[in-house]
């Protein structure tokens, strides 16, 4: 919540400062560097919008995900968070869930892996964000921008958020579950984790409450640990197990993890590489300069690239052209605030 809370701000105070004055959609989203990844090993540059900040973001997604499974999906995602806010809705209001049938199952969530390696295939051949018009997460960030902003730029990902949102009323996270490539990603990761949700056979009084609870639906009471990459470590089935020690993450099954524990592991793994790469002034998550926005990759200035948000001062500082002629040739008042407008 926390997460959800301040990607929120981050994302209005982009709104209403522009490129300059607040880090874009695509800074904290891990997803980002993966996408920037084939350009960032091929000649250390990034996508556009893309920071070292996000890839640094990336690397610690992956490590977490290698120690501790998809403490990222189940703990941090703030569009996870939403959804499971609207699952939790659903559940007060008694909104019967919709169990899909595993086989079905199956099927649906093969489709991240395609809408996974089809945005990387055109994106890394591109040189660009292609994914991000489909975004759910991107559009839910532009929503400060209103509704034509949604409609123009973000129309799909806008369909996406609702469905992932509202869909969540009768199936828990479906958005993380069918459609997320960087959820396709993690489960890939989360096999190598020696990190899983173990069940004590001896002490379970097989009630299902986990089962019931589960936002990827799976089948906790059959099993010793749940080894599905569908899993999200979220800790739902543990938090909700009536037997005490009946459910708990543990690595290999032989050093369990209280909750409190797992937690402040997670914590610690996502946050300290944030605050020592600032430290150490290799965390960037915006421009420095309006030079820096309209530069093409040959480093030559491009009008094209010029932002809506930049001011008529940071234009003309940096094409060297004075506020007058743009006053002139616009058909401005002289009187117009160049620091503002």
């Amino acid at each position: 919540l926390f997460i959800v809370v301040l990607a929120t701000y981050f994302a209005v105070m982009h709104q209403l400062k522009g490129a300059l004055g607040a880090p874009n959609a695509h800074v904290f989203c891990p997803f980002g560097g993966l996408e920037t990844l084939y350009k960032f090993l091929a000649g250390g540059g990034y996508i556009k919008k893309i920071f070292p900040a996000t890839m640094i973001l990336f690397v610690v997604v992956v490590v977490l995900t290698l120690v501790l499974n998809r403490a990222f999906c189940g703990w941090i995602c703030p569009l996870g968070t939403l959804q499971s806010l609207f699952d939790r809705i659903g559940r007060f209001f008694k909104i019967k869930k919709v169990q899909v049938p595993p086989n079905v199952e199956k099927y649906l969530s093969s489709i991240k892996y395609v809408i996974l390696v089809v945005a990387l295939y055109f994106t890394w051949r591109i040189g660009d964000l292609v994914y991000g018009p489909y975004d759910p997460w991107a559009a839910y960030t532009h929503i400060a921008g209103g509704f034509e902003e949604l409609h123009d730029e973000f129309l799909i990902g806008s369909i996406f958020l609702l469905v992932g949102l509202i869909g969540s009323l009768w199936i828990p996270n479906n958005f993380c579950r069918y459609f997320c490539p960087m959820g396709a990603f993690l489960s890939i990761f989360s096999k190598l984790s020696p990190t899983r949700i173990h069940r004590n056979q001896e002490t379970c009084i097989n009630c299902k409450k986990c089962d019931k609870v589960c936002p990827a639906q799976i089948e906790i009471s059959t099993k010793p640990n749940v080894s599905s990459v569908q899993c999200l470590a979220c800790g739902d089935c543990i938090n909700t197990c009536p037997v005490d020690k009946t459910l708990f993450h543990s690595i290999r099954g032989k050093l369990p993890l209280r909750w409190l524990v797992y937690g402040i592991a997670v914590i610690a793994i996502f946050f300290v590489p944030m605050f020592v790469t600032k430290h150490l002034g290799v965390w960037k998550t915006n421009f420095a300069t309006a030079q820096e926005i309209v530069m093409d990759d040959s480093g030559a200035l491009n009008p094209y690239n010029i932002k809506g948000s930049m001011t008529l001062e940071q234009v003309a500082h940096t094409f060297h052209v004075p506020a007058k002629f743009y006053l002139e040739k616009l058909n401005l008042p002289n009187d117009l605030d160049k620091g503002r407008m």
